[in-house]
């Protein structure tokens, strides 16, 4: 079906949670090691330190990275490598930024009202 997702709601909703909780683990161990760091002096502060500060860049950008990537393979096969973005939309997937909140308004960069829209039943 055109415009439709590869993969399954259950299988999208598994995926996020394990790449947040993923994300905010990294981040808090990464945060750990750091203020661990200042219990110690020399080159082990240090190599603590720069151990936190990689495993808090790794636990940002890794998930990202992980979640462009499955996100551009949910639009179409093979598009892993191109991003979500990119891929929809060469798959003239509906595209919008939206705010956090519940029912918060929806910033269209292709939407309904273009020609080249391609409805999606999970859009």
């Amino acid at each position: 079906m055109i415009g439709a997702y590869r993969f399954s709601d259950d299988f999208i909703k598994t995926v996020t949670s394990i790449l947040c909780v993923s994300m905010v683990g990294m981040i808090g161990g990464g945060y750990l090691l750091g203020y661990l760091s200042d219990n110690f002096e020399g080159e082990t502060r240090n190599i603590l330190s720069i151990l936190g500060l990689s495993v808090v860049i790794t636990g940002i950008t890794l998930p990202l990275l992980i979640a462009g990537i499955l996100g551009g393979e949910a639009i179409m096969r093979g598009a892993g490598a191109l991003g979500f973005w990119t891929a929809g939309w060469i798959a003239e997937m509906p595209i919008w930024i939206q705010g956090p909140e519940l029912g918060s308004p929806r910033a269209y960069v292709r939407g309904p009202g273009d020609k080249r829209f391609r409805h999606s039943p999970n859009a």
